[in-house]
């Protein structure tokens, strides 16, 4: 059974597209199944990948995917959710401005202090620790922010 966060996906990228129903189940019915929930992990994201397509088209360009969204449930590992919280979090306590040096700097951060070469090897047990890390470089952020608005005034 697919999981029900694709199921979702899929039916909102459908009333998206405007496919009407006969072209819709025509398609599933081309992967063996007669409901979206039947498909396969790998049927599903193709059916997407289509139905986002004709949204594209529909929308004439493209539109904004979620990091991570690609990723399946791995068991003992973070999901898609926590690595974006946990590079929002990077976003408050880093000092680079521009996105990309600022993923360079989270790749560096996670490989030396949690020995983690890409975002997508964090296992559930890492996100706490690196959760409670990024909290406490925020907070000695914050207080140096503080101290140094302070002498100003």
């Amino acid at each position: 059974m697919l999981r029900p966060d694709l199921v979702r996906r899929i039916g909102f990228l459908r009333k998206l597209s405007g496919i009407c129903d006969e072209e819709y189940y025509a398609m599933l019915g081309g992967y063996g199944v007669e409901s979206c929930k039947g498909l396969l992990f790998g049927d599903a994201m193709r059916v997407i990948a289509f139905l986002q397509k004709l949204v594209d088209d529909a929308q004439g360009g493209s539109s904004y995917v979620l990091p991570y969204s690609d990723l399946p449930y791995r068991v003992g590992m973070a999901t898609a959710n926590q690595l974006r919280m946990l590079e929002a979090m990077w976003k408050d306590v880093s000092f680079q401005r521009s996105a990309r040096s600022r993923k360079v700097a989270f790749l560096k951060f996670i490989r030396k202090r949690f020995n983690r070469t890409l975002p997508e090897h964090i296992t559930q047990d890492d996100v706490g620790k690196i959760t409670l890390t990024l909290e406490r470089m925020r907070d000695a952020k914050r207080e140096k922010e503080i101290s140094s608005s302070e002498q100003f005034v």
